[in-house]
């Protein structure tokens, strides 16, 4: 019987014993800091990553509204902008479009359109009405600009968000000219 109470004994000891609770403690919290650490930088990343996109179209679409006429040069320095601006270790895609509005058939016409990078192709008039809604109700023939930047973006540690893509469409009117014509052609 003596044997039992020396086992009764020890374990009481060791159920009420203080020694090594400050390391089970840390290996069963350890792992949720790590994560909640790892977390906190992904949603920030992909935050920031989000705005600086927005920032870049809305910069793309700027200094397009700027200019009376545009050529392939010029496109394809945009393309470089929107690769520059947003840090993109992924490819950067972008489709950049004039359009008009014709009040009397509730259409929208492409003047031009032109898309940078793969897997985006050029807006025409066939195809630029479905997306309509995302689109502004302007006065008759009235040009405005159309950007739209697209943005793969991975997480750099899984805890809980897919890689998705960043797609922002920016609208804008030309400022100092009536209308932003295609390489010098009067169709603008």
């Amino acid at each position: 019987m003596l044997f039992m109470s020396d086992i009764k004994n020890a374990a009481t000891r060791f159920w009420h014993g203080q020694k090594g609770a400050v390391a089970v403690e840390a290996i069963l919290v350890f792992p949720i800091l790590a994560w909640a650490y790892m977390a906190s930088f992904v949603y920030f990343d992909a935050s920031r990553t989000k705005n600086t996109n927005l920032k870049t179209a809305y910069t793309i679409a700027d200094a397009l509204s700027r200019e009376a006429s545009v050529d392939q040069n010029y496109i394809d320095t945009m393309h470089d902008l929107l690769g520059y601006l947003s840090f993109s270790k992924h490819e950067t895609r972008a489709r950049l479009t004039v359009v008009r509005y014709a009040s009397a058939t509730s259409n929208y016409t492409v003047s031009w359109s032109e898309a940078l990078g793969t897997e985006i192709a050029p807006w025409t008039d066939d195809n630029i009405n479905t997306i309509s809604e995302q689109l502004p109700t302007v006065p008759e023939d009235d040009p405005f600009v159309v950007v739209e930047t697209f943005m793969d973006y991975t997480p750099l540690f899984n805890v809980g968000i897919d890689p998705f893509t960043i797609k922002y469409l920016v609208v804008t009117r030309p400022r100092y000219f009536p209308g932003i014509c295609w390489n010098g052609t009067t169709a603008c």
